[in-house]
């Protein structure tokens, strides 16, 4: 049995959540009584004043507007996975062909600038430098232990780090024309226990790089770099 207002029971107005769970009870009330729709009206923010069927509309059409929003915003999400999944090929089958550290690290620089809207893509290496290095590639090789302290943390840990650099790694990269300011990707290359060096990608947007963002193609793409300059570094 549905629930009644019972006004014998109190000289009392009901309260507004007796009134709401009794509406809730008898969903049919409206119906029984549609005089009461004649006087009811809903203030709210696009209009003075609107009737309950209205104002049901109202709702619903923000509900599907909402919806609209959130499936643009997965179609996009889905057709960006698809532009680096993609692009994870390329690069995959470039490395396959490179012929030399300078033509790999080239061609990565280049595909994530492009593919990450990055405006420095740079790779320093820690492992010696061959004795024929060209010396248009030189500049990729960092000997110096001191200079990969304040990297310990980033190589021992294995994962990507996306936000702010810190000063002293700001001017690790700095003596290359990287900017002060901005955000930035910091990802470790290794081939398994082996440490080769570190790869970064920046942008002059604070927001490009945040420490939220997913990280699994850069991952991937680290990984493809690292897997083929061990190749070289044998």
């Amino acid at each position: 049995m549905k629930n009644q207002l019972n006004p014998a029971q109190s000289t009392e107005l009901p309260s507004e959540a007796e009134v709401r769970r009794y509406l809730a009870q008898n969903p049919d009330f409206f119906e029984r009584n549609a005089v009461s729709l004649e006087t009811l009206e809903l203030k709210h923010a696009c209009v003075p004043a609107a009737s309950l069927i209205e104002r049901q509309v109202q709702q619903l059409r923000s509900r599907s507007q909402q919806l609209e929003l959130k499936l643009q915003e997965l179609l996009r999400a889905a057709g960006n996975n698809d532009r680096l999944a993609e692009a994870l090929q390329q690069l995959a089958l470039g490395l396959f062909k490179a012929k030399s550290v300078a033509a790999a690290l080239s061609l990565t620089e280049d595909l994530l600038k492009q593919q990450f809207l990055a405006d420095q893509v740079v790779v320093r290496l820690q492992v010696e430098m061959p004795k024929r290095t060209a010396k248009k590639i030189q500049h990729y090789f960092v000997a110096e232990a001191e200079n990969w302290i304040v990297f310990e943390d980033l190589l021992l840990s294995g994962r990507i780090v996306c936000g702010q650099l810190l000063r002293d790694q700001l001017r690790f990269f700095s003596l290359h024309g990287v900017p002060q300011r901005g955000s930035y990707a910091l990802m470790p290359l290794l081939s398994g226990e082996r440490i080769l060096g570190v790869m970064m990608i920046g942008s002059h947007d604070p927001d490009r790089f945040s420490p939220t963002m997913g990280v699994d193609f850069l991952n991937h793409f680290s990984q493809l770099l690292a897997g083929r300059l061990a190749q070289f570094f044998k």
